[in-house]
């Protein structure tokens, strides 16, 4: 068992490493790659329709800068892209101390953590969102 759980530890620490060091690039080539926008437009389809950003708006350089570290700045682009490069980083810290001690309870307790988090970060984008729209915005 401890051998398959430090195995687990480190692909879970590969894995978040790969996701923080390449996530918003790969997220822009996808975004690009999409046949339905041509490569052409960075708009997402529905505020291109409503003029209103939608509450994933802002996940991607969310995630980024998550990536670098700048909280406060992953924050205020989009809690949500914030809360999965957090979850990367967290991840990626329990991966390393399962891989090293070829324990559970890191893994166990990032994994309730996340979980525990997880609504209150959508919670969090949406009131945001909601917040930050204009009287009317949405019955155009």
């Amino acid at each position: 068992m401890s051998g398959s759980l430090r195995s687990l530890g480190a692909l879970l620490l590969a894995g978040s490493l790969l996701g923080l060091a390449t996530g918003e690039r790969a997220l822009d080539v996808l975004r690009g790659a999409d046949p339905l926008a041509g490569g052409a437009s960075r708009v997402c389809s529905f505020r291109a329709r409503t003029g209103v950003p939608c509450l994933g708006c802002g996940g991607t350089r969310a995630l980024g800068r998550m990536a670098r570290g700048d909280l406060r700045g992953a924050l205020a682009a989009n809690a949500l892209g914030a809360f999965a490069g957090l979850a990367l980083w967290t991840l990626g810290a329990a991966g390393a101390a399962a891989a090293l001690t070829g324990r559970p309870g890191w893994l166990k307790a990032t994994l309730a953590l996340l979980a525990a988090l997880a609504p209150g970060a959508l919670v969090w984008t949406v009131v945001s969102w909601w917040l930050a729209l204009s009287r009317g915005s949405l019955m155009r």
